[in-house]
């Protein structure tokens, strides 16, 4: 995994639809897709959060969590549970049938 391809929020770029689809050329086989070489290699800091944090679309802090207003739950996703915490939610559940 190439750490410039960790997002601030701390998704992995590389797994993201659109890094994948730019990166193998999809449009090529009708994949009508924006591509995105992902949040840092672009050089603007995140997509989805910049127009919404001063100190990010900056470049003042590199990830979400230096930040100590970060939000803790977005997109679905808590960045600050616990492993038990996302069993409880449905949404996260991965040993059930």
């Amino acid at each position: 995994m190439e750490e410039k391809l960790i997002a601030p929020c701390g998704m992995n770029c590389g797994v993201c639809v659109s890094y994948l689809a730019m990166k193998n050329d999809l449009k090529k086989q009708g994949f009508n897709r924006k591509y995105c070489a992902g949040c840092l290699p672009r050089g603007k800091n995140c997509t989805f959060m910049k127009d919404h944090c001063d100190l990010l679309g900056k470049g003042l802090v590199r990830f979400c969590y230096e930040c100590g207003e970060a939000i803790s739950c977005h997109n679905g996703l808590c960045l600050n549970c616990d492993l038990e915490k996302l069993r409880q939610n449905k949404k996260y559940r991965w040993d059930e049938e």
